[in-house]
């Protein structure tokens, strides 16, 4: 199936911190208008965070072509990192 959206979540000690839904279509849009890629996940950047899984984005175009190419069939995991009861998962579904 087309992948939609992406999911971010975050626990920590075992609970739930975050839990963000995006439509792939928004995080495009905001993309184009903003130009920046500055997220941060517990003190980390999401370029960080993603290069630390072997993904490496240097740029909002680096971005947008993957977010392109996730507008194909789906569900990915870009991101599960799992340390002690902390976790992170990025999720294109």
């Amino acid at each position: 199936r087309k992948a939609r959206w992406m999911r971010i979540k975050v626990q920590e000690n075992g609970k739930a911190k975050v839990n963000i839904n995006l439509p792939i279509s928004l995080m495009k849009a905001l993309l184009k208008i903003t130009g920046k890629l500055n997220i941060n996940f517990g003190g980390k950047s999401l370029q960080n965070t993603l290069k630390e899984q072997g993904i490496n984005i240097e740029s909002v175009e680096d971005l947008n072509k993957i977010l392109d190419e996730f507008g194909g069939e789906g569900p990915y995991k870009l991101v599960d990192v799992d340390d002690d009861g902390d976790k992170v998962e990025i999720l294109i579904e």
